[in-house]
């Protein structure tokens, strides 16, 4: 986590991916990005950084051409909406609750919380470290129920 609150832009090249924690813990921790354009990693990127082509070495090397040659204010602006979409689309306690009122399970609520929040540690640790998310999570905060 360290090394990700320390760097400006990750790169993910992968031939398939579904949601990479990785990816997650790069946004959180306000880095622009690089990805292959596949699976779930295709939900990540929204003006936060840019993709390349699967096992394409020309699409990969354009990336990191491209972004090299931003300014530091349009990395700064990347950087900064990765946190956004991280914390609109990604915050542990959204994913729970999302989980939760579709999850059908025949169990108290307060259960599946706990359960999903539990899962979800690293990516609470990355954003809670993270120095420029550090308002970003407040509902984990929150009293949550957990049964055990």
């Amino acid at each position: 986590i360290q090394l990700l609150k320390e760097s400006d832009v990750i790169v993910l090249p992968s031939r398939y991916e579904g949601l990479s924690m990785f990816a997650l813990e790069g946004l959180s921790t306000g880095n622009a990005v690089i990805f292959s354009k596949t699976g779930g990693l295709t939900d990540l990127v929204d003006g936060n950084g840019l993709f390349f082509e699967p096992q394409n070495i020309d699409s990969f090397a354009e990336s990191l051409i491209k972004i090299s040659n931003f300014s530091k204010e349009e990395v700064i602006k990347m950087k900064s909406k990765s946190i956004q979409i991280a914390k609109e689309k990604y915050s542990p306690f959204l994913v729970a609750t999302t989980l939760v009122t579709s999850s059908g399970r025949d169990v108290p609520k307060a259960i599946i919380v706990s359960e999903i929040i539990l899962s979800l540690t690293p990516i609470i640790f990355a954003m809670e470290l993270a120095e420029s998310t550090t308002a970003l999570l407040p509902n984990t905060k929150q009293a949550i129920p957990i049964i055990v």
